[in-house]
């Protein structure tokens, strides 16, 4: 089988599909914004961290910096149409700083346990995060993070219920 090469600037498109996972924020302003994102993984146990890769100019990025806190939330397959809405950058539809994308999406905020960013009812996983720090990689920033909580809905991930 013949190996083909591929431009440099297409290499990451090789890891792909990855999964989607939607981070909730909050701005100075208490206002909500969800975006959808696949760069990210955990990287320590003890204690509990993941990495995420925001791009730049993302208002995810200006409210992490902000707030210093944010919510990984995990979507099941059944709500693929939703998470598209939240990834209004990928679907070439963006929505305006400012503006809820859950609510457009129909996605239901519930209270975090000990960040203020919601997580999202629908979603079967969520894990609260505190910023340990922000490192400038190219054109995006790189956020370590410590997981300050962690939940899930009764059984759905069977190997954590009782």
């Amino acid at each position: 089988m013949r190996k083909l090469q591929i431009p440099l600037s297409k290499a990451h498109k090789i890891i792909s599909p990855r999964i989607a996972y939607i981070v909730t924020t909050i701005d100075p302003k208490s206002r909500v914004n969800a975006a959808v994102f696949s760069n990210l993984t955990s990287v320590s146990t003890q204690p509990e961290r993941l990495v995420l890769g925001v791009y730049k100019s993302w208002d995810t990025i200006k409210n992490i910096k902000e707030t210093r806190e944010f919510v990984v939330n995990v979507p099941s397959k059944q709500l693929i149409d939703k998470v598209w809405i939240c990834g209004d950058k990928y679907a070439g539809n963006p929505i305006p700083t400012g503006i809820n994308e859950l609510s457009i999406a129909g996605l239901t905020e519930i209270s975090s346990e000990k960040v203020k960013p919601p997580r999202i009812k629908e979603c079967y996983g969520h894990l609260e995060c505190k910023v340990v720090w922000i490192k400038d990689v190219g054109d995006h920033y790189l956020v370590l993070s410590d997981i300050i909580a962690a939940s899930f809905t009764q059984g759905i991930l069977k190997f954590l219920n009782p």
